[in-house]
């Protein structure tokens, strides 16, 4: 089976951060359908990072009120550049997970917008090995891709971000 989105658990109201530079390209607001407060950041390479359930609680209740100030970074709207690892939006339960635990619905996808399993990239991010029941070395993605190649790998920086590494030296 191969996942194609990571479900991370948090608190509610933890600062999520940006997977990588880039510019915001969608933003939901209204906290509806199953991903809820939705915010997606395309990268200059093309790739796009997704984060769902995004919070829509009033700071200390689960009262699904949706304030706008609760929901995303200061300032941040479609078009916003963004650089990795700065505060984009708030961690909750919006969307289908209102009647579960505070989480990051975290999806990768490529330029041509087909998903990628981020698994085996967020735990080489870890320094942790990706064999597993999901995951095994001969499908992991190149460490040195090119924008073309519709795969890659996604390292966490010092700061907490996660960076697409396209061929290039991460500093």
């Amino acid at each position: 089976m191969l996942f194609r989105s990571q479900d991370l658990i948090g608190n509610r109201l933890d600062h999520l951060v940006a997977a990588t530079a880039g510019t915001v390209t969608f933003m939901r607001t209204d906290a509806a359908g199953s991903g809820g407060n939705w915010l997606e950041i395309r990268s200059p390479g093309g790739w796009y990072t997704m984060y769902g359930h995004i919070n829509n609680d009033t700071p200390g209740t689960d009262d699904g009120a949706n304030p706008a100030r609760w929901r995303y970074a200061p300032g941040l709207h479609v078009g916003s550049v963004v650089k990795a690892g700065q505060f984009v939006a708030y961690l909750g339960d919006s969307g289908n997970a209102e009647n579960s635990v505070p989480h990051l619905h975290f999806e990768l996808h490529r330029p041509d917008r087909t998903p990628i399993n981020a698994w085996p990239s967020l735990r080489l991010a870890q320094g942790l090995p990706i064999d597993s029941v999901w995951c095994a070395a001969n499908r992991n993605p190149r460490a040195t891709p090119d924008d073309a190649s519709g795969s890659g790998l996604w390292v966490v920086t010092a700061k907490g971000a996660v960076d697409h590494q396209i061929g290039r030296a991460h500093v």
